[in-house]
């Protein structure tokens, strides 16, 4: 059985990781005894590797092919010839977002959320 984040319909106390089965029945609030709904509060922790299993070789950048075995080593060896990877958040690259952009998405996320 997954766990699930409950909120209540009534005056919005929040239940975090209540573990019930998928098709669960409806549950009331511990609070006020009002139904509650199934809500999505955060996303969940992950964990990133910093590796390159077997090595990556890269031609461009460097005066001969070069191995290099996680991307923080990569982007070091470009940095100390005063280079960087195109899309590391820069603007006008697919990994950028604006502060427009960012405001409005988290007056999206509290509306939602509501």
């Amino acid at each position: 059985m997954p766990y699930y984040d409950r909120r209540c319909t009534a005056c919005s106390a929040l239940r975090v990781d209540s573990w019930e089965p998928t098709e669960a029945p409806t549950v009331g609030c511990l609070e006020c005894g009002a139904p509650t709904e199934r809500v999505w509060i955060g996303k969940p922790a992950a964990v990133k590797s910093d590796e390159w299993a077997g090595g990556k070789t890269f031609e461009n950048g460097f005066d001969k092919p070069r191995t290099f075995y996680s991307p923080s080593e990569y982007h070091k060896a470009l940095a100390e010839r005063g280079l960087k990877v195109r899309g590391d958040g820069e603007e006008g690259t697919w990994g950028w977002m604006s502060r427009d952009t960012l405001e409005k998405a988290k007056e999206l996320v509290t509306r939602c959320s509501s």
